[in-house]
């Protein structure tokens, strides 16, 4: 609504309509006369505009809100769904993915996909298709081709077929770190910096449904026009060590995560390929030059912190130092000594509370005076100095909990009574696909003769061993002015890393895997990778105050059905106070009982626009 004054003073209030497809005006009412309105109020003409502009502004407040708060829906029923009548139909859409694409908008990732596509001058439009396979990856995971199947099921349609998929997966291969960068940027301003005080490193695997491993150059040079009609292509599928214990090949992901479990980096290598050579001098120096990280700890677990590690960290380009755990098994026998207080004589150091000081108080205890009762889950610890291979000074932390040897010594327990179990049922090999089918055994004495006795027992020797070690832990580290406490808490931060993997397994279902060439099998972790930042940003927006599981059984869940006749749209939801804080959070007003095709495009449209950390992060007043 707007005023009009005309040229004998008349104030008038008037608003625009359409008509087909014209618009037009119309008086709604008249406020008076300016010269009447100051002689009966004694006020000014300015005064007299200001009171009608606020008058204006009411009306129109009134009205918006009155046209929100009642809406008729015509409805008949006569009207019949069929293949005769498909303007009556009443689709249910997914809308969930709107808060995502707000998410992947403020991190920007569309504008980093038109530039791609420019570059490569491809003919579909990139940006769709990405944050699409995104969505899907996040609340509807599968494969790709179920992906694409399953397109009109969302609010918005996409106009891109099924190769459009395959092709924008070879351009994510191909730009694999160039994006990875580029998200780090953006999330870094989004989220008001990123804490990389402590990136956490670890590897895991991904195994393929297919019998057969890819071939290597250098295997494939060896292949004759006879070997095979078409020679194939080499590839990144190798048989390795499997994680999840299966036969199929594989292939290896390395991750970074920063102090707030959100992902830094991935990089995919083949899956016979060694842990321990996935990151070297070069990885170190590439989080400087290109994600401009600075001084950081690495923390990680003894695999993955060999001496070669130590020293590419030793060569990054700023001072920086790790935390990893270091297997007692594995070091020198005086060493071990030292470390497992063999003689008994040596001081452990633990805290308590005590409630007269109402601290925290630190003392020494001998072993041998230490409570073993399973129940007692103190932390004691001793701290010994030694040289490493490099003839460097690192700090070794060894722990010791009671309540961690009974647990270790009821799982031994269990092994053992398998273990006798075995015994009776050595040798009997039923199943058809056992390796150990094709294995003849012929038992012979020293003397080479044929033995008529084979015999079995359960190695007590193995098992004392073993009992040495139970209740004992240690880290290595160089880390310096740090208390035990310190690089105790953020060693024990490292579980949230095999959580962003059990993310990727289990609630993004990144495996198995159904693309073949190492460009698409990228492109795909690469997606897996998106939808992990996306869930863990989404997780910190909302003040980790829900679990992932709540999040994405809301996203996925919330579904709106278009009504018939274009009349708008019905949400369908679980009344939830998460629904509630994700409205709040994401200004998408999503949780209506009704939303007109106006209202559902503006959500839409502002859901595409890229927004400040404040919008995001601010507390919300209830």
């Amino acid at each position: 609504m707007k005023k009009y004054i005309d040229k004998n003073g008349n104030i008038y209030v008037r608003e625009s309509y359409r008509v087909g497809s014209k618009t037009s005006t119309r008086k709604v009412c008249k406020l008076g006369k300016v010269s009447d309105l100051m002689k009966e109020h004694n006020w000014s003409e300015e005064q007299v505009l200001q009171w009608v502009d606020q008058t204006v502004k009411k009306m129109t407040a009134e009205k918006k809100e009155a046209n929100q708060a009642d809406r008729y829906i015509k409805m008949s029923g006569n009207a019949v769904i069929s293949p005769d009548s498909p303007e009556n139909s009443q689709v249910s859409l997914m809308g969930g993915y709107l808060f995502l694409q707000s998410l992947l908008s403020s991190l920007g990732l569309p504008k980093i996909l038109v530039k791609i596509s420019e570059k490569s001058r491809s003919e579909f439009n990139l940006s769709d298709v990405v944050c699409f396979l995104v969505y899907s990856q996040i609340l509807n995971p599968g494969s790709k081709r179920h992906a694409w199947t399953k397109r009109e099921s969302f609010l918005e349609k996409w106009d891109f077929e099924l190769h459009d998929v395959y092709r924008a997966l070879d351009l994510l291969g191909a730009n694999f770190e160039l994006i990875q960068q580029e998200l780090f940027k953006s999330s870094h301003e989004l989220l008001n910096g990123r804490n990389t005080e402590v990136l956490y490193y670890d590897c895991t695997n991904f195994y393929f449904e297919i019998e057969e491993q890819d071939l290597t150059e250098e295997e494939i040079q060896l292949l004759t026009d006879m070997d095979y009609i078409i020679k194939p292509k080499a590839g990144i599928r190798r048989y390795g060590v499997s994680k999840e214990h299966r036969p199929n090949p594989l292939v290896q992901m390395g991750l970074f995560i920063d102090s707030d479990d959100i992902p830094v980096r991935m990089s995919i290598f083949p899956g016979n390929q060694s842990e321990q050579i996935s990151i070297n001098r070069e990885t170190f120096n590439e989080i400087h030059r290109k994600y401009k990280i600075g001084s950081f700890v690495y923390c990680a677990d003894g695999g993955l912190g060999s001496n070669n590690i130590k020293k590419a960290l030793k060569s990054y380009s700023f001072p920086s130092s790790y935390i990893v755990t270091q297997s007692i098994k594995k070091l020198p026998e005086d060493l071990q000594a030292k470390c497992l207080d063999l003689d008994r004589t040596q001081k452990w150091k633990y805290k308590f509370f005590d409630k007269t000081l109402n601290r925290m108080i630190e003392k020494t205890i001998l072993f041998d005076d230490i409570d073993q009762s399973p129940k007692n889950g103190t932390v004691y610890y001793r701290e010994i100095w030694r040289l490493n291979n490099d003839g460097e000074e690192e700090r070794l932390i060894v722990t010791y909990s009671p309540k961690y040897a009974h647990y270790l010594k009821t799982l031994r327990q269990d092994h053992i009574r398998r273990a006798l179990k075995k015994l009776k049922q050595y040798g009997n090999r039923k199943r058809a696909t056992d390796p150990a089918r094709l294995i003849s055994r012929t038992d012979i004495t020293k003397d080479g003769e044929v033995a008529t006795l084979t015999e079995y027992e359960i190695d007590e020797e193995k098992i004392a061993q073993e009992e040495k070690y139970d209740g004992f832990y240690s880290l290595a580290t160089q880390l310096e002015g740090a208390s035990v406490d310190t690089i105790l808490a953020v060693n024990k931060q490292r579980y949230q890393i095999e959580m962003a993997f059990r993310i990727l397994k289990t609630n993004l279902e990144a495996r198995p895997v159904y693309v073949r060439s190492p460009e698409r099998i990228k492109g795909h972790f690469l997606i897996c990778f998106i939808a992990l930042l996306v869930v863990k940003i989404l997780e910190k927006s909302l003040d980790n105050q829900y679990t992932l599981d709540n999040i994405l059984d809301v996203l996925r869940d919330y579904r709106v059905t278009q009504l018939y006749d274009d009349q708008g749209y019905s949400p369908t939801l679980h009344p939830s106070y998460l629904m509630d804080d994700l409205v709040k959070t994401y200004d998408l007003p999503l949780n209506k009982v009704y939303l007109t095709k106006d209202q559902m495009e503006q959500i839409i449209k502002k859901s595409k626009k890229k927004r400040k950390l404040t919008t995001f992060f601010k507390k919300t007043e209830n």
